[in-house]
């Protein structure tokens, strides 16, 4: 197997892994500019100073990051210092190696299929400006749950308006790396956590009140262990390509009550902020929806409009 040197443990190093794309054996060591650990799950962890002392010649260095100002920041280090290796982006690991066109063919093959929500489960949708008004559609209280929680901006917002008796927050939480770089934000690298420990510090009250409960995994394999028939409301933004929609469809379908809600987020084919050339540039949220409304006679209840068309899809639950 031809081994990589990975710079970068951010988040598109941890959606590799989780996702199978970068296997474990294939990586010689890592390079972190923080150097948070000595190894991560076995694998060394250098820092880029370190390299200057190897032979690098017939090695490839993956960058798994595609920002573009820590794309140059690297190159240039490797050109400053003379570092002979083959530097290998993101997109083009994802293009060359594995096929990006692949998940892209597979979206379009679905919209295809599921084709458009029939006119009969619209008829109760309203409109809103934004997300955060279109909670006023939600019921108060119950049991809610937010898939993908991020920073907590948007599980704040939940709490203030639908006031569920509990709350769950389920995500897959980068456990190794407490200097990630997410979403543009450097707030766990800025205070020296990971991310689930920067999430519980900031909803330490309600956790400590036992109204928010923190559940880190994969999100349907968390959600499995979840009673049926038990949530009020569920806020769908986990990983959008079109396998891990279908997974958490089928299982919010068990999970959530008749009459319940379901809203989706980034109701979109194309994410307009990644690079085209990204496995997980094209998304699977459309054609799973359009088939889960049409299939279970679901009402679509409220369409939340956002920037760059990202849209909310809140859906009332019909058995």
């Amino acid at each position: 197997m031809d081994k990589k040197i990975v710079w970068c443990m951010g988040k598109r190093f941890d959606g590799l892994m989780s996702l199978g794309l970068l296997a474990k054996e294939s990586i010689k060591f890592l390079v972190d500019k923080k150097k948070s650990c000595d190894s991560w799950n076995g694998i060394m962890v250098f820092r880029p100073e370190d390299l200057l002392a190897m032979d690098l010649k017939s090695e490839t260095i993956l960058i798994t990051s595609n920002m573009d100002s820590v794309i140059t920041e690297i190159r240039s280090y490797c050109d400053a210092y003379n570092i002979p290796a083959k530097v290998l982006t993101y997109d083009e690991y994802l293009a060359n190696s594995l096929g990006f066109g692949k998940e892209r063919e597979k979206v379009i093959s679905h919209i295809r299929k599921s084709g458009t929500i029939n006119q009969k489960h619209l008829e109760q949708i309203k409109v809103f400006s934004n997300r955060i008004d279109a909670l006023n559609c939600c019921p108060k209280g119950g049991v809610a749950a937010e898939i993908g929680v991020a920073y907590g901006d948007f599980s704040k917002a939940i709490i203030d308006s639908v006031k569920p008796d509990l709350f769950f927050a389920i995500d897959y939480f980068s456990q190794d790396n407490p200097y990630r770089c997410f979403m543009g934000r450097t707030d766990f690298m800025d205070t020296n956590k990971t991310h689930q420990e920067w999430y519980e510090e900031r909803f330490s009250v309600p956790i400590s009140q036992n109204k928010l409960k923190v559940l880190q995994g994969l999100s349907w394999d968390v959600l499995s262990n979840l009673p049926d028939d038990y949530l009020d409301f569920a806020y769908l933004d986990a990983c959008h390509n079109y396998d891990a929609v279908h997974k958490d469809i089928c299982m919010l379908y068990n999970k959530v009550k008749d009459g319940g809600i379901i809203a989706f987020n980034d109701y979109v084919c194309v994410n307009i902020y990644s690079s085209p050339l990204s496995y997980d540039s094209y998304y699977g949220v459309v054609p799973e929806v359009n088939r889960f409304i049409n299939e279970t006679g679901s009402k679509v209840i409220a369409l939340a409009l956002q920037a760059g068309l990202c849209n909310d899809v809140f859906v009332k639950l019909h058995k």
